[in-house]
């Protein structure tokens, strides 16, 4: 068996204290800090690092990433509706996401705008321009504007 992480150590160490405080009992506050970061919790965590380490997939959907973590679509969209983000809404952000850092990369200045909209699952050049001014307030070439002038895009 490999060696934890240190953060995946950290979160171990926390839900088994997590684990103790609801077996044994502890105030009101730790009870309800234990609540919050239970299975559930842990679970969603690990849901979105998947999603952010996969979101320029072309197969990412609700199926996709359900199969993956062997749980129901039904209990999977729950998930994230109870986080008020509908799955769909969190992929969309990550991939524009995504394509900021990518529009911002120094190391690629020569990379087009349309690649960078196809990289990150958008096959519509024309919906990904509308998508980032309607989401993150500008367009594409505007973010990359930005960030060559100096300031991050938001």
């Amino acid at each position: 068996i490999g060696e934890l992480s240190k953060e995946s150590a950290a979160r171990s160490a926390a839900h088994l204290l997590d684990l103790a405080v609801m077996a044994v009992g502890g105030t009101r506050d730790a009870v309800e800090t234990a609540r919050g970061r239970g299975v559930r919790t842990v679970r969603f965590e690990a849901i979105k690092s998947d999603i952010r380490a996969n979101a320029a997939r072309a197969d990412m959907s609700l199926d996709f990433i359900a199969t993956r973590h062997n749980l129901s679509p039904q209990y999977l969209r729950s998930l994230f509706n109870r986080a008020g983000t509908p799955f769909t809404d969190f992929v969309l952000e990550e991939r524009l996401d995504l394509a900021r850092r990518m529009l911002a990369d120094p190391l690629r200045p020569d990379l087009r705008i349309s690649e960078i909209a196809f990289e990150v699952c958008f096959n519509d050049h024309s919906y990904f321009n509308r998508t980032c001014r309607r989401c993150v307030g500008m367009t594409p070439s505007d973010a990359r504007a930005e960030a060559r002038s100096g300031f991050a895009p938001r």
